[in-house]
């Protein structure tokens, strides 16, 4: 066999999250003289992701990046950007940044998921204004980068801009602007902006999308109302009764 044939059974493995039998497949195609490429790492690292284990993800690719066998084939973008998603899932925006100035300083350049993956490592690592600043530099965003590009604006208090990004897509799915609007609601909802809660609610009926269970989880979550049964009689009194009145107005008004 050669590489392009033990990358299909890696991949039905990976598929299939059997991760260490294609890793044992690994080790027979070397010791058959046959060497992994690419491909066969970004569908190691990519496997890793799917169970949910980044940290081995990174691991994996800095050894590969420490093997002088093996350096050359980590000089892609879809491996970069795979690590870079590994570092966005365990928060760490920083080994996220590491990462898009090593794949610079290697020539290679960083494309449309490579950002939107920088986005993501940002907006998890609580660093939203980097997250906004990344999706000024896409040029053409896709749905999903303008999902997470909305989460950016959202976090940085600035809900005009995210409405604005829904309002005008082009490109997103149904189901990326149902999302869009329950993060707007929600986020507007936590910092006790109703107004903006209230025109997001307007601009989801008129185009004709319904609230979805989501919609009405984001709404009782962040006006605290899930966890409201638990609070003792102490922190309800602790609320101004404007607040308690602004939060009684909205949900009526969504009922």
């Amino acid at each position: 066999g050669d590489v392009v044939g033990y990358n299909i059974v890696i991949r039905a493995l990976c598929d299939k999250s059997q991760w260490f039998e294609a890793k044992q497949i690994v080790a027979e195609m070397e010791a058959r003289g046959i060497s992994p490429d690419g491909k066969t790492y970004g569908l190691l690292m990519n496997g890793l992701l799917r169970l949910n284990k980044p940290g081995p993800c990174l691991t994996l690719f800095e050894s590969a990046c420490a093997d002088q066998r093996t350096a050359v084939l980590t000089e892609n973008v879809q491996l970069y950007t795979t690590a870079i998603t590994a570092a966005a899932t365990i928060g760490d925006y920083e080994r996220a940044l590491e990462l898009v100035s090593r794949m610079t300083f290697a020539g290679v350049k960083p494309n449309l998921k490579t950002l939107t993956a920088l986005m993501g490592a940002c907006i998890t690592g609580n660093q939203s204004q980097f997250a906004v600043d990344v999706y000024k530099k896409i040029e053409n965003p896709d749905g999903y980068a303008m999902l997470i590009g909305v989460r950016g604006y959202c976090l940085n208090g600035d809900f005009d801009t995210a409405l604005n990004i829904v309002d005008q897509n082009r490109f997103m799915s149904g189901k990326q602007i149902m999302s869009s609007y329950n993060y707007i609601i929600g986020s507007a909802l936590k910092v006790k902006n109703f107004a903006i809660a209230r025109q997001a609610m307007d601009v989801l009926l008129e185009n004709n999308f319904i609230p979805s269970k989501f919609t009405f989880k984001a709404i009782l979550e962040n006006l605290g109302l899930l966890s409201k049964a638990k609070r003792t009689q102490e922190t309800i009194v602790n609320n101004s009764e404007t607040d308690l009145g602004e939060e009684f107005q909205y949900l009526l008004y969504v009922l």
